[in-house]
């Protein structure tokens, strides 16, 4: 009488000594992934392109991103009243306190409106009001569509931006989108 479901047996045994005798291997995608994220992460912060004139662009709040965050709370609120209604004392509250650290983390600040600054030799700068912060392009910023992540650092602190069609006019982001760095190639995250 037969035995099946042993990983000696036929249907299985040549799948089993694959599993057996493989070990970690790295194919050339794994290879060429390590190599660009170690290029990336030696690479000096990239630079905006040099230009005859200043730009200036005010850092608003997307309202296509304050609708995302918006559902994404009313979700954790929902998640929390089910969690709460199925007899799960412990985590509901831990739910909402999640959903409340979120919602207190994405508040704007007082400080007043900001503007960024392209200058004509390629150098960031962030304005609030009077002062003005030299920052620098970080490597996590993204090309998304129409769309700029930007990442910007200054000392310890870290601003991020997005900026695309909604808060921001079509030309002033069209001048953006070609002075910044494009390729990755050269280190930038910007692709």
């Amino acid at each position: 009488m037969p035995r099946h479901g042993r990983l000696s047996d036929p249907p299985y045994s040549a799948f089993a000594t694959d599993i057996r005798d493989a070990g970690p291997s790295e194919g050339a995608y794994q290879q060429g992934m390590k190599a660009m994220l170690l290029r990336l992460w030696r690479c000096p912060p990239p630079q905006a392109c040099p230009a005859p004139a200043d730009l200036e662009l005010p850092l608003l709040p997307s309202p296509r991103l304050r609708i995302a965050i918006r559902m994404m709370l009313l979700m954790s609120l929902l998640y929390a009243l089910e969690l709460w209604l199925s007899g799960h004392r412990l985590a509901a509250p831990a739910m909402l306190l999640l959903a409340a650290s979120c919602a207190r983390r994405r508040r704007p600040t007082s400080d007043g409106p900001r503007t960024l600054v392209l200058a004509t030799d390629g150098r960031l700068f962030l304005r609030h009001g009077q002062a003005m912060e030299q920052v620098q392009l970080a490597p996590a910023s993204l090309r998304l569509g129409s769309h700029l992540l930007l990442v910007l650092r200054a000392g310890r602190r870290t601003v991020r931006g997005l900026l695309g069609p909604d808060n921001l006019p079509p030309e002033l982001l069209a001048a953006c989108q070609r002075r910044l760095p494009r390729s990755a190639s050269t280190g930038t995250a910007l692709h």
